[in-house]
């Protein structure tokens, strides 16, 4: 595949699509690194451990209904939040155009910013597992 043009990102989440209220978002996949080292090794001896998915994004703040205001105040906290992003957009029966998907907890979301500038606003998500 092709580099792509990062402007068709679709960010839904509780149910609710928030594109149009975002201008970044990032899914960070990891694996948490456990050191095997023990004594006699002469450089650090690293494993995989458990694995990580979070998602953090920015925007610009509106508290109409059906925007991230309202939706995301209320989101907080909570622990089985469907988080999911495409970001190429949604292309029906395509292999490649895949997005992410998980339950997640909504750590944070902030609003706030420079005087004379749009409010924007920042959240985090941090992935909860595969357990239901």
């Amino acid at each position: 595949m092709a580099t792509v043009h990062f402007r068709n990102a679709v960010i839904l989440a509780g149910g609710f699509d928030l594109s149009g209220d975002h201008n970044g978002i990032t899914v960070d996949l990891k694996a948490e690194m456990l050191d095997e080292t023990a004594f006699g090794d002469s450089t650090r001896i690293h494993k995989g451990g458990l694995t990580v998915a979070d998602i953090s994004g920015k925007g610009n703040w509106d508290a109409a209904a059906g925007h991230v205001d309202r939706i995301l105040f209320d989101l907080v906290g909570g622990d089985d939040t469907v988080v999911t992003v495409f970001p190429n957009g949604i292309t029906e029966g395509t292999l490649t155009l895949m997005g992410f998907s998980m339950k997640g907890v909504v750590e944070h979301y902030n609003v706030g910013g420079d005087v004379g500038t749009l409010l924007p606003f920042d959240l985090a998500i941090m992935g909860r597992g595969i357990e239901a």
